[in-house]
């Protein structure tokens, strides 16, 4: 995983940079690799998601500040239009990372039912057989 520096002085430290890879690495480092067990694991991308939301709300409320400069102001909408295209990427990341985590648990949910009807029909095949 990608890290990046963030704060300053005794403040900094590195965090992971999630954005700098696919959600499906960033799934695979979150759940597999961080050392986390899935509640925090589920935690941390229910909290990026929001955090992500956050943003891109707050994105798209922004409104170009009033001048009597053309160029100002063009350049306002584009600083407003990159906001809100880095929060969407985010919000999309975050997005894709949990649905591949409910992909998991639902193969993880088919495979235990599956092993479940499989002890089942044993001991109804034993029962039977006596």
């Amino acid at each position: 995983m990608p890290m990046r520096q963030v704060g300053t002085g005794q403040n900094r430290h590195q965090e992971p940079d999630w954005l700098a890879t696919a959600p499906e690495r960033g799934h695979d480092w979150l759940y597999n690799e961080s050392g986390l067990d899935r509640d925090d694991a589920n935690d941390i991308a229910a909290s990026n998601l929001k955090a992500a939301q956050k943003a891109l709300d707050k994105a798209n409320k922004q409104k170009p500040k009033e001048t009597t400069d053309p160029f100002a102001r063009k350049a306002d909408r584009e600083r407003i239009k990159r906001e809100q295209e880095d929060a969407q990427k985010a919000v999309d990341y975050w997005t894709a990372v949990r649905a591949r985590q409910a992909e998991v648990e639902a193969a993880e949910r088919e495979r235990l039912a599956a092993e479940q009807a499989e002890r089942d029909r044993i001991e109804r095949e034993r029962r039977e057989a006596e």
